[in-house]
């Protein structure tokens, strides 16, 4: 599957946003409250965008 209509101003606005939920999370999280259940997982549509195959299972390993 390629997305070649995809231009680098619509990645970086995904990243930002998903940058911006997971500092939303964090702090939640700080405040002792569950908010797991509010991550987007942005970052696995923006590696289909850039051509990465990305194994959740493989890449959850790694860390």
């Amino acid at each position: 599957m390629k997305f070649e209509n995809i231009e680098k101003k619509d990645l970086i606005h995904l990243i930002k946003d998903d940058l911006t939920n997971i500092y939303l999370v964090y702090g939640l999280e700080t405040l002792r409250l569950n908010a797991g259940n509010y991550c987007l997982h942005l970052n696995e549509t923006i590696f289909k965008f850039i051509g990465i195959k990305a194994d959740k299972e493989v890449f959850l390993k790694s860390i």
